[in-house]
């Protein structure tokens, strides 16, 4: 009886996917008892729709729309552009948009990598910054957006040379509406993924507890 149940495990993820719409998605594995991971195809992959998100366009798009999608396909042929294009836009969105003030449940940055990086530069150089980005110094802010830039393309040049370890950090999380799958992380790896030419990325989908 135990072996039969095994053995019909298959059967029922599937029917599981197809009830919850992922008919173009193929299950991977069981993690634990609150969440499964899919292989999921890029196609049907979405950008969380966060207020801050909408508002930068990206919110709730396929995941060519988000920005960074973009400047990994330019950092292939010309890193340096890349570079700059992408701090460019970090810099439009964080402060010009006043992203450092919108917390990151909402898609902003105010509690998230990039103030964190922003904070431990000035405290290095002695200055307590206590998230108020006006009184930032202007290198060293450059310098942490530079940083966060680099650390992505750092990603894109791992998976290029040695190809996607999903099991490494933070796995890419979603839900799924329908067949589309929006993220709630992983939005730069899964954009590294598609420029670098994969077609499906594993998913992790957190169930009732």
């Amino acid at each position: 009886m135990l072996l039969e149940s095994f053995a019909s495990l298959p059967k029922l993820l599937r029917r599981i996917g197809s009830t919850i719409g992922l008919e173009n998605s193929h299950f991977a594995s069981s993690l634990d008892q609150h969440k499964l991971r899919f292989v999921v195809s890029i196609k049907n992959i979405r950008c969380e729709k966060l207020p801050f998100y909408v508002q930068l366009g990206y919110g709730g798009m396929p995941i060519s729309d988000f920005p960074p999608h973009r400047f990994f396909q330019i950092y292939l042929s010309s890193p340096e552009t890349a570079i700059y294009e992408f701090c460019l836009w970090y810099e439009q969105c964080f402060i010009a948009k006043r992203g450092y003030e919108v917390p990151t449940r909402q898609g902003g940055w105010r509690d998230g990598s990039l103030m964190r990086t922003v904070v431990q530069l000035h405290k290095a150089n002695g200055v307590v910054l206590q998230g108020d980005i006006e009184k930032a110094d202007p290198d060293l802010l450059k310098q942490a957006i530079r940083l966060r830039a680099m650390h992505y393309f750092g990603v894109l040049d791992s998976i290029r040379t040695i190809g996607f370890i999903s099991g490494a950090g933070h796995p890419i999380a979603g839900v799924f509406v329908q067949n589309l799958c929006y993220l709630h992380n992983g939005h730069h790896r899964v954009s590294a993924l598609s420029v670098l030419g994969y077609g499906e990325v594993p998913v992790v989908v957190p169930t009732a507890r």
